[in-house]
């Protein structure tokens, strides 16, 4: 079984959903691995594995899921990368640039329903109701 094969297995058995494995193109050696909350990048000649977690993804999800790739002895090293965000528009962001844009959205949310909760206030407060 190729290794590759392993970490997507491993995972699944975790119930870490999976949701695509591919090749990065033009590096023979090289995999993506895409599942929730997180982008697995593998590198089966030096049998390293890098792990990027959405910026949304929580401390203890990240360790649950570092530690299910730490039960295959195969893999030699292992890295934590920047976290990551996708725009609207379906650009990757990382870093700190996610870590902005994440908050810019969560703000915006939160302001949302902060305004359409007062708004359905002040019509409850301010109707006269009807008859039946």
């Amino acid at each position: 079984m190729k290794l590759i094969d392993e970490i997507v297995d491993k995972l699944k058995e975790n119930d870490i959903k999976v949701f695509d494995s591919y090749p990065v193109e033009g590096y023979e050696h090289e995999h993506l691995i895409m599942a929730r909350d997180m982008i697995i990048h593998f590198n089966d000649t030096k049998s390293s594995v890098s792990v990027s977690f959405h910026v949304a993804t929580n401390p203890e999800d990240s360790a649950i899921n570092i530690l299910a790739l730490r039960e295959i002895d195969k893999i030699k090293e292992f890295y934590i990368m920047d976290s990551f965000a996708y725009t609207q528009e379906g650009k990757l962001l990382s870093g700190k640039q996610a870590h902005s844009r994440f908050s810019q959205v969560q703000t915006e949310k939160i302001l949302n329903e902060f305004i359409k909760t007062q708004s359905e206030l002040q019509s409850l407060i301010n109707s006269k109701g009807f008859e039946c």
